[in-house]
């Protein structure tokens, strides 16, 4: 089983989260595979992308005139704060994660809400336990993607060296672009061969190119996710699923197919290096 992790070295935005988010959506569509999304972030990209507000509101009145206990008994705890309990107890298997998740679409996409709790706990007791589900998941999950914390510390390099694959996201600034490079030749990137680098919320009218990255960073090949308003507009409204499961039978000249293509390749070419590593281990 696999694990992709979307992951940069890059502090300004790039669109990472919607990134895995069309990755793992287009995917579960295209491929007969059971994908887990979770995100390490403690924050609600993910969360918002995918439950719509009135159901999140529901939720919340029920959670409100329940006890903790009774809240637990009736399946309500779920997310990061169900799982955690089950790691305190020891009691975590593989096909429990799945009691926690929201099924997007059944038995091919499930996504995992982050803990609803302050940045002080849940740096002390939530960030911690990804490394257990994580392994955990990948036991039952045929791919598991994961929107992992920008900055490195022990943790995120356990998960980086657990991870399959590394979706490695820049963006179209000079001065980014060069800490791309210089992470090529003498950093992090330097003969790491697990790594697909993509562009996130690319714009095709600027300089910076995904034909002239390529050219400058010598990189054959560099994936794009370009900025998409209608899909932005449905990652804030809870349709993401919709969004990509609509824009499907879409035809003809339209920023949406494109889109969706670019989408399509990015999939493809996280597929080709999970097979190249595959033959690549097969001949050691």
């Amino acid at each position: 089983m696999s694990i992709i992790t979307f992951w940069t070295e890059i502090e300004k935005e790039i669109g990472q989260t919607s990134s895995a988010i069309a990755v793992a959506t287009q995917m579960a569509m295209e491929h007969n595979s059971k994908i887990l999304l979770l995100t390490t972030y403690n924050r609600n990209e993910i969360r918002n992308a995918f439950w719509k507000k009135e159901e999140e509101e529901r939720k919340k009145n029920l959670f409100s005139s329940l006890s903790k206990q009774a809240a637990t008994q009736v399946g309500f705890n779920n997310g990061m704060e169900g799982i955690m309990m089950e790691i305190s107890s020891n009691r975590l298997m593989a096909d429990h994660i799945t009691n926690y998740t929201k099924i997007i679409f059944k038995n091919r996409l499930e996504v995992l809400a982050g803990a609803n709790v302050s940045e002080n706990e849940y740096r002390k007791e939530v960030f911690g336990a990804y490394i257990e589900l994580i392994k955990k998941a990948s036991q039952y999950y045929d791919y598991v993607i994961v929107d992992l914390n920008k900055e490195m510390n022990p943790i995120v390099e356990e998960l980086l060296n657990m991870s399959t694959i590394i979706a490695y996201g820049i963006n179209q600034k000079n001065g980014n672009l060069e800490k791309f490079t210089n992470s090529l030749r003498n950093g992090f990137l330097q003969n790491k061969f697990n790594i697909v680098p993509y562009i996130g919320r690319y714009d095709k009218f600027s300089k910076y190119s995904q034909k002239n990255i390529s050219r400058t960073t010598k990189v054959k090949r560099i994936e794009i996710v370009p900025y998409n308003t209608l899909f932005a507009e449905s990652c804030d409204e809870g349709v993401a699923a919709e969004y990509f499961m609509k824009m499907s039978t879409v035809t003809g000249v339209d920023r949406n197919v494109e889109f969706i293509a670019d989408v399509k390749k990015f999939v493809e070419a996280l597929l080709y290096k999970e097979q190249e590593l595959k033959m690549n281990h097969g001949r050691k």
